[in-house]
C-alpha cells in the first residue's frame, strides 16, 4: 500500500493497438486487452500526466497478524544447526565474515523520486537484453549498461482495465518461457482488484496481455500488498485483504492462474483455468508464493512460506494441491521452527545521520521465496527490540531448515531485503542500510556454494546515501521500502539487485526528501569445478542432543556441487579424532546439484559428550577439486542409564553420587546434600538444607541418571 498525491484529470481515446477497456464487474471469465509499451510511453509523452500536488493523510490501515496460535496437531519442523566450523545460527551475532563480498560489475540508477509517491514499493526483474524497474509513480526498461530505453508510468500502463492510481507493482522474468510478468493493484475503492500483464514476447517494451481480476464481488474488502510466484505451469498472486474503510483485517486472496493461457491472451475462466480463493484471518497474512527454477519435478510444484509466529519463531510453509480449477489450499501445513524468535511489527526506529527522526521499516512479512536445484531460499526482516535485521535461511520442501542466519552486524539495521540464487548456487541478499552515523544507503551481502553453511560474506555498501530523509505527506509514518528487488540474469548468470537510497534534498522543509532507487550488478565468484562432492547434513545423531542409547546409525546427506555427475567417493568417520565405523563407499551416478541421504555403518559411543566428524574422499576417484565441504561435524551426548531395579545408598562420600546422579540448585546455596545423621539402612542418607537456602520460590532438584523404562 502507497501514499500517493496525484490528481488525475484526463480522458483517454486509445486506439484498439494500445489499449482495451474492460468492464470491472465481478464473474467467472475475464477477457484480455493489450497495451503496447512503447506507444503508452509515446501517448504519455503528447499527454503528460497532470498533477495537483496535495497532501493526503495515510490510510488508517491495521497491522499484520504476526503472532498466531498453532493448530492441534501442528508438524512442527524444529531448527537443529550444523557445526561446520563456523558458529551456529541463532546466537543473535553476526555470521563469521568469509571474506568481503564481490564489488558489483555496474551500479546504475533505477529510479528517481518525483515526490508524488511514499513509498516506491520497489519491483525489478532482468532479462536477456533489460533491467525493468517497477516503482509506484514510474516504469523504466533499460539497456543492461544503465541507458533508459524507455518509460511509462503505471497509469497510463494499467489504464483502461484498472480504477484509480496503482500501487505495489512487481515485475518478473519467466526464464521457462521468455516472458514479462508485471502485477499491480488498483487504488482503494469498491472495486478492488489486482491487475496482470504478461509480454507476448521476450522484449518488455512490446506488447502484453492484460488481465484484471475483482477482489469481491460484494465490494466489502479491498486488496493491498500483492506478491507474485510462478512455476512450470503457473503464475500465482496473494494479497492481504481489509475492509473496504481500512479499519480490519479480513484475511488473504489467493489466485493461480494457467500460465500457457495467459501467455495466449485467451481467456481466463475460474470455472476451467484458474482458482480463487478468498481465505479468513485464522490463515494469516498473505504468504509469498515461490519462483521456481527447476524443470524437475518441483518445477510443477507451488510452495507458498509466511510468518506465523514471531515471538515462538514460527514459520508456515503450505503447498497447493490438486489440477485447475479443483485445487486446495492451504491443506497440511509444516511448521519450520527457529531457536529463537523475534518481533514482527517495526515502526519508525531506523536512524540516520543528521536527523533525530527516523525512518519505517515495516514488518517481518516473508519477503522473498526461490527455488533453486530442489531447495528453496527465503529472507525477510525482523526485529530484536526495536532494531532491524535480516533473516535468511535455505529449506526443504519438506519444511527442514538446511541453513540460516541473520544480517546482523554491528549496530546497523536492515530492511526490506531481496534474495537471488544462479544456477551454482551463489547467493546475493540486498537490502537497505540505517545508522546514526550514515545516510540511508544500499547494500548487499553474498555466498557461493563453496562458503562453509550458515555463513555469508561481508557486507558491501555499494551505493551511500546522500542526504536526511523525511517524508510523510501528512500521514504520520516516515515511509520507506515496502519492499525490494534482486534477480539472476538468465544469460550470464550474473547476480542483480535494486535498492533504496535517501538521495540528495531539493530543500530544507518536511517532504523536500528524495529518494532514488539503483541497480548492481555483481559476478559470481563461485567457478564451477567438475568434481565436487558436499557433506550437507547430518540427519543423525542431531547436533546437540542427549541419546540414552549408546549404539549410533549415523545418517548423512551427501550434495554433487560439481558439473560431473557422482559416481564414486569414500565416506569415513572419527569420534574423538579416533577411527570409528566402517567406511562407505558410495557407489551411483548422482547428477548436478542434487542430494542423496545416506545411512553409515553403526557404531557405539560411550557415555558423555562425543563429537562426530565425517570425511569424504576419492571423489570420483580423484581428490576433490573444492574441500571446504569435505568435513562435517556435530557433537552429542550419550546420556549414562540405570537398569531397573536399582538402589542407591549414599555409601559413597562423594555427593552427587557418581553414575549421573547430579544436584540442580541456584549459584551459591546449599539444599541437596548427603549426611550421615539419620539413615534406614547403611550409614547415610541425603537431605535438603532449606535453612541455607536464600532463594525464595527457586527450584533445587536431586536428579537420577537417565532410567531405561523401555
Amino acid at each position: 500500500m502507497k501514499i500517493t498525491l496525484p490528481l488525475f484529470s484526463r480522458l483517454f481515446f486509445f486506439t484498439i493497438s494500445l489499449i482495451t477497456n474492460v468492464d470491472l464487474i465481478a464473474q467467472e471469465k475475464y477477457h484480455s486487452s493489450t497495451i503496447n509499451f512503447l506507444k503508452a510511453a509515446q501517448y504519455e509523452k503528447l499527454h503528460p500526466v497532470k498533477l495537483e500536488i496535495r497532501e493526503k493523510r495515510e490510510n488508517n490501515r491495521q497491522k499484520l497478524p504476526g503472532n498466531l496460535p498453532l493448530p492441534p496437531g501442528a508438524d512442527v519442523k524444529p531448527f537443529n544447526s550444523l557445526i561446520r566450523n563456523t558458529p551456529t545460527h541463532l546466537a543473535d551475532q553476526s555470521p563469521v565474515p568469509m571474506q568481503p563480498s564481490p564489488a558489483p560489475n555496474t551500479s546504475f540508477l533505477g529510479i528517481r523520486d518525483n515526490n508524488t509517491t511514499i513509498p516506491p514499493d520497489g519491483g525489478g526483474a532482468v532479462g536477456p537484453n533489460h533491467v525493468f524497474a517497477a516503482e509506484n509513480h514510474l516504469f523504466v526498461i533499460r539497456n543492461k549498461q544503465g541507458d533508459s530505453v524507455s518509460s511509462v508510468s503505471p497509469v497510463t500502463f494499467f489504464e483502461g482495465v484498472i480504477p484509480g492510481f496503482s500501487a505495489d507493482p512487481h515485475v518478473k522474468y519467466d526464464q521457462y518461457s521468455g516472458r514479462w510478468i508485471v502485477i499491480g493493484q488498483s487504488d482503494i475503492s469498491t472495486t478492488s482488484s489486482v491487475v496482470i500483464a504478461v509480454s507476448q514476447t521476450n522484449d518488455p517494451t512490446g506488447n502484453y496481455n492484460k488481465y484484471v481480476f475483482r477482489i469481491d464481488p460484494d465490494s466489502a474488502q479491498v486488496a493491498d500488498f500483492p506478491m507474485i510466484g510462478y512455476n512450470k505451469k503457473w503464475i500465482v498472486v496473494t494479497t492481504n485483504l481489509f475492509s473496504l474503510n481500512l479499519t480490519a483485517f479480513t484475511g488473504t486472496s489467493l489466485f493461480v492462474l494457467d500460465k500457457a493461457t495467459l501467455y495466449s491472451g485467451s481467456d481466463i475462466d475460474f470455472s476451467t483455468n484458474a482458482f480463487r480463493q478468498l481465505a479468513g484471518t485464522p490463515d494469516g497474512s498473505n504468504p509469498c508464493p515461490v519462483t521456481t527454477f527447476s524443470d524437475g519435478a518441483i518445477g510443477d510444484e507451488m510452495y507458498l512460506l509466511q510468518t506465523w509466529n514471531s515471538e515462538a519463531g514460527l514459520l508456515r510453509l503450505t503447498k497447493i494441491r490438486g489440477n485447475l480449477p479443483n485445487l486446495t489450499w492451504p491443506g497440511n501445513a509444516i511448521f519450520p521452527k527457529f531457536s529463537t524468535g523475534w518481533e514482527f511489527n517495526g515502526g519508525d526506529n531506523a536512524p540516520q545521520l543528521g536527523d533525530e527522526r527516523k525512518i519505517n521499516t515495516g514488518d517481518a512479512r516473508m519477503q522473498t521465496l526461490v527455488e533453486r536445484n530442489g531447495l528453496m531460499w527465503a529472507c525477510h526482516n525482523i526485529f530484536i527490540g526495536e532494531r532491524a535485521i535480516v533473516q535468511w535461511m535455505q529449506l526443504s520442501p519438506t519444511g527442514n531448515l538446511v541453513q540460516t542466519n541473520r544480517i546482523n552486524m554491528g549496530t546497523e539495521y536492515r530492511v526490506f531485503p531481496s534474495l537471488a540464487v544462479s544456477p551454482a548456487e551463489s547467493v546475493l541478499i540486498g537490502y537497505s542500510r540505517f545508522s546514526s552515523s550514515t545516510y540511508a544507503s544500499a547494500a548487499y551481502s553474498y555466498r557461493n556454494a563453496g562458503t562453509p553453511y550458515n555463513s555469508l560474506d561481508d557486507e558491501h555498501v555499494y551505493k551511500k546515501g546522500l542526504s536526511t530523509y523525511y517524508k510523510d505527506f501528512g500521514g504520520g509514518r516516515n515511509r520507506w521500502g515496502d519492499f525490494s528487488s534482486s534477480a539472476v540474469d538468465p544469460v550470464t548468470g550474473t547476480l542483480w539487485t535494486k535498492q533504496e537510497i535517501a538521495d540528495q534534498r531539493v530543500g530544507t522543509t518536511d517532504n523536500s526528501s528524495r529518494y532514488s532507487t539503483w541497480w548492481a550488478e555483481v559476478t559470481p565468484n563461485f567457478a564451477n569445478v567438475n568434481v565436487d562432492a558436499a557433506l550437507t547434513s547430518v540427519l543423525d545423531p542431531l547436533s546437540g542432543t542427549n541419546y540414552c542409547d549408546s549404539v549410533i546409525r549415523p545418517k548423512i546427506t551427501l550434495r554433487n556441487n560439481g558439473i560431473d555427475p557422482l559416481k564414486s567417493a569414500t565416506i569415513t568417520m572419527r569420534l574423538d579424532n579416533l577411527p570409528v565405523g566402517t567406511p562407505f563407499d558410495f557407489s551411483g551416478n548422482l547428477p548436478s546439484f542434487n542430494s542423496v541421504d545416506i545411512t553409515l555403518s553403526q557404531f557405539t559411543a560411550s557415555i558423555g559428550t562425543r563429537t562426530l566428524k565425517i570425511y569424504i574422499s576419492n571423489t570420483n576417484g580423484v581428490a576433490d577439486q573444492r574441500t571446504i565441504n569435505d568435513t562435517i561435524s556435530v557433537t552429542f551426548t550419550v546420556l549414562p542409564t540405570l537398569i531397573l531395579p536399582a538402589t542407591i545408598g549414599f555409601e559413597s562420600p562423594v555427593f552427587p553420587p557418581p553414575g549421573g546422579w547430579s544436584v540442580v540448585t541456584p549459584p551459591g546455596d546449599i539444599s541437596w546434600e548427603r549426611t550421615t545423621v539419620a539413615a534406614k539402612t547403611g550409614v547415610a542418607s541425603m537431605r535438603i538444607n532449606g535453612f541455607e537456602n536464600s532463594n525464595l520460590r527457586a527450584f533445587d532438584i536431586f536428579r537420577s541418571p537417565t532410567i531405561d523404562i523401555t
